[in-house]
């Protein structure tokens, strides 16, 4: 009910609180035919504060160490990221594209603005493949699906939108590299 929680698993393992968030982990799913960003290691990050207050990113969680969560609903895998930032992670050719939904954090509330951009390295080139539009606390995220082939690097990128970096709490839900 909205004030206790129990769960009893097989051989007889019982699971109670107050807090079913506490209790309960679902691990995130992964397997040979994809790697998530956050189990991943990031050749470069760079962060340009707004107002000198340095923010670096967050893996499976958001900017100020909750869970990611975006229009109520919690994600287990993710990047957060504050504007305007920039996260580069090579690429070894193994995966064919890249794929995850873009939104501003539920912490944000009805604040924060910003533009997702995902860029990728191929034959020295830099070459935008994405761009959202401007997405707003509260919006409905963006699905982002990036074909990779040729590219030597993948970068994600937050920037400014309406005013500044104000709450601009940016996640990257369910980021991932597929075969």
């Amino acid at each position: 009910d909205d004030q206790r929680f129990e769960m009893v698993l097989p051989g007889g393992v019982q699971l109670e609180g107050e807090n079913p968030e506490k209790i309960v982990f679902l691990q995130a799913l992964d397997g040979p035919r994809l790697q998530y960003l956050s189990q991943t290691e990031a050749a470069d990050y760079r962060h340009v504060p707004y107002f000198n207050i340095p923010w670096p990113y967050s893996r499976d969680q958001n900017l100020l160490g909750d869970r990611l969560q975006s229009n109520g609903k919690s994600y287990l895998t993710g990047i957060s990221a504050h504007s305007a930032s920039r996260i580069v992670y090579p690429l070894d050719g193994r995966f064919r594209r890249f794929e995850a939904e873009v939104a501003l954090d539920d912490i944000a509330g009805r604040q924060g603005s910003v533009v997702f951009g995902v860029y990728l390295v191929r034959g020295g080139e830099l070459q935008e493949v994405f761009a959202s539009t401007i997405l707003r606390g509260g919006d409905p995220s963006q699905a982002v699906t990036v074909a990779l082939e040729g590219a030597t690097h993948l970068a994600l990128v937050v920037d400014y939108a309406d005013r500044g970096d104000e709450l601009d709490h940016a996640n990257w839900l369910d980021a991932r590299l597929v075969k």
